[in-house]
């Protein structure tokens, strides 16, 4: 007989990425067959880790079960119709197949064991798990009738099932990070205590006492962003991802082709710096290249259609060192499991908070935060994770602040939304104006100055009337005159003010848009703008 029974090809779901290096030491499949039927059954099953272009992984698993009545082939010569039994169990060391003829022996009559062929790529079901992620992942499985059998009166029967072993015994060859449990948003902070932080904030310091039950050492942290959305890391391969990500979560404004990277340095973010090499704009994120945090982790997407575009930031708020435990059980016993915590490890630890990163938290807009676990690697070690594993963290934050700002007034503050620089207009083109005010701002006047760094004479009032009703926008015709200067350039340079009636609070836009009688490529006046390399229609501000 030579007749396949089933043939399939299944994909294996792989560890989420964040947990490459991870192993699983004493992971076991257990495979158990009972069986009476005279017929020679074969069972294949392949798993395959394949990676581009050519790399193909595989840990194979072969399960042969015996005929019951094959009379003058020992250990298997017992009455026909008897059961035999067969356990496979498949582990790191390969697969070992034990029989029992009769089912019931106390012992089995033969163990088949069968070691991974290094030489023609083989691995235990262990490595194979533990080389995870491939590109991608199956398992193979094949089951056929195959050999000699013989036509008898008796009934037969056939019955299995398998079972998965896996205590929570882990390595950890590379640093692992650990998936979040989700992502928290912080409002907008009450504008009097943003205001006390702002200007009486001098230092700040966070004090942490720390016990840790976990089978290993590691670090925490509270990452911050100004989007719900964290990158894995800031390596080329997890940015790429991100990108991936956004341009299913935001089609509008990402694409899969665009491109992320890094850029840590204020000086790379400024936009005077870029009047004649191109540019970053950055007013998605802050509202003036003053609010830039030296050494912050700031994404920047460039997808070679006009201006490079400042997305978010990730920044570490704060961490917290995890603490080897002093001890594990180095044998299993009855007090605990191998590589188990027997004595805990207890650190305190005090650390200065950057006050640049404190100011963060009280930026204008939502804030979101995420928790964030990382572990030391352990080699070959093994660790072994228990119901009584617990991380117990007390700390507090000390703040040092100047009683001027503390006890003073709250100041009102006025921040421009749009346009807030680096944007292309035309001449006669409309467009919405929009800011937002702080505190207590009934009336305001908004004006317009020529130049990259406009003196105070420059600037002309748009709005007709002196002193117009606060609502947080004006509708503005744009009606720039263009001397020959700026014929010369190709557009006029121009900023915005936003000014208290009542007051000197003001706010300057974050830098200049440019602006053009015809804007180029175009044969004939209209209203349409482009902004940051994308067109745009009338009346749609971004």
């Amino acid at each position: 007989i030579n007749q396949t029974l089933v043939e399939d090809e299944l994909e294996i779901p792989q560890y989420p990425p964040e947990m490459s290096g991870i192993g699983f030491p004493e992971l076991e499949f257990e495979f158990e067959f009972q069986y009476s039927l005279n017929l020679p059954f074969h069972i294949n099953i392949n798993l395959l880790g394949i990676n581009l272009p050519a790399d193909t992984t595989m840990s194979p698993l072969s399960i042969e079960l015996p005929k019951p009545n094959e009379l003058g082939a020992p250990p298997y010569s017992h009455p026909s119709g008897e059961a035999i039994k067969t356990i496979i169990r498949w582990n790191r060391l390969g697969s070992f197949t034990d029989i029992y003829a009769p089912y019931d022996s106390a012992e089995p009559d033969t163990t088949i064991i069968n070691i991974p062929d290094q030489t023609s790529n083989e691995v235990s079901i262990v490595d194979f798990f533990a080389g995870m992620p491939y590109d991608s992942a199956k398992a193979q499985v094949n089951v056929r009738l195959r050999g000699g059998a013989e036509i008898t009166e008796e009934l037969g029967t056939i019955g299995g099932g398998f079972s998965i072993k896996l205590p929570l015994s882990v390595t950890m060859n590379t640093p692992a990070f650990i998936p979040p449990s989700g992502v928290s948003t912080l409002d907008t902070m009450d504008h009097d205590i943003r205001n006390k932080i702002r200007h009486s904030l001098i230092y700040s310091e966070l004090n942490t006492t720390v016990e840790n039950s976990f089978p290993l050492g590691g670090e925490f942290a509270i990452l911050l962003s100004n989007k719900d959305y964290f990158p894995k890391d800031i390596t080329s391969e997890a940015l790429s991802a991100y990108v991936d990500t956004m341009a299913i979560r935001e089609p509008d404004d990402w694409d899969s082709d665009d491109e992320l990277y890094i850029v840590t340095d204020c000086e790379s973010l400024s936009p005077a710096r870029h009047d004649s090499v191109g540019g970053i704009y950055i007013f998605d994120v802050m509202s003036d290249s003053s609010e830039c945090v030296e050494g912050v982790n700031y994404l920047v997407k460039t997808n070679n259609a006009g201006m490079d575009i400042l997305v978010s930031y990730v920044d570490t708020l704060f961490r917290v060192i995890l603490p080897d435990p002093d001890s594990l059980y180095q044998e299993t016993n009855s007090e605990g499991h191998k590589g188990q915590v027997a004595v805990p490890g207890i650190s305190s630890y005090s650390s200065v908070l950057d006050t640049g990163r404190i100011f963060l938290l009280t930026d204008y807009g939502l804030r979101y935060i995420v928790p964030r676990f990382s572990f030391n690697p352990t080699g070959d070690s093994e660790r072994f994770f228990s119901r009584y594993d617990a991380i117990d963290i007390k700390s507090f934050i000390t703040f040092r602040v100047a009683s001027t700002g503390v006890l003073g007034e709250t100041e009102n503050d006025i921040v421009i939304l749009y346009p807030n620089g680096g944007e292309n207009f035309e001449n006669d083109s409309d467009e919405m104006i929009r800011w937002k005010t702080y505190g207590s701002i009934s009336n305001v006047d908004v004006y317009y100055a020529k130049g990259a760094n406009p003196i105070e004479d420059n600037w002309q009032r748009i709005n007709l009337e002196e002193g117009i009703v606060n609502n947080d926008s004006l509708d503005w015709v744009i009606n720039v005159p263009l001397d020959s200067v700026d014929i010369a350039r190709g557009s006029a340079l121009v900023r915005i003010k936003i000014e208290d009636l009542d007051s000197e609070v003001n706010d300057v836009s974050g830098w200049y848009f440019n602006v053009y009688n015809i804007l180029p490529g175009r044969t004939s006046t209209g209203s349409a703008v482009i902004n940051r390399g994308k067109l745009k229609r009338p009346g749609k501000s971004r």
